[in-house]
């Protein structure tokens, strides 16, 4: 069974893509910056773009990585931006990964401290 919002991505059509798209800006190193709404969430200490998908706020690198990407994120993983920057969209640079792995790699970068 496909979860509320995994639902919601499967709806996405191309014009929520393009739609997405006009809010990217594409950097000289590959990150794809998300200008767009932009909040922190729970437990989370660096901001996170939102995108609005069918009045519903999704994490932009949510849907960049499940519907530009293709990239499925299974029950007890996470999407990891290799990056390390919280406001890339650029699904080449998130990698879906357990969630014990982004938890190490977290502690490791020293993110949990900012």
């Amino acid at each position: 069974m496909m979860s509320k919002q995994a639902e919601l991505l499967a709806q996405a059509t191309q014009a929520d893509v393009d739609r997405f798209m006009k809010k990217v800006k594409k950097l000289p190193n590959g990150c794809w910056f998300w200008t767009g709404g932009r909040s922190r969430g729970q437990g989370n200490s660096l901001p996170y773009g939102t995108f609005s998908l069918q009045g519903r706020g999704v994490r932009a690198h949510v849907f960049a990585a499940e519907v530009i990407g293709k990239k499925v994120c299974p029950p007890g993983h996470h999407r990891d931006h290799t990056c390390e920057f919280s406001l890339c969209v650029n699904p080449d640079h998130i990698e879906i990964v357990p969630a014990s792995e982004n938890l190490k790699r977290r502690w490791s970068s020293g993110e949990h401290k900012k």
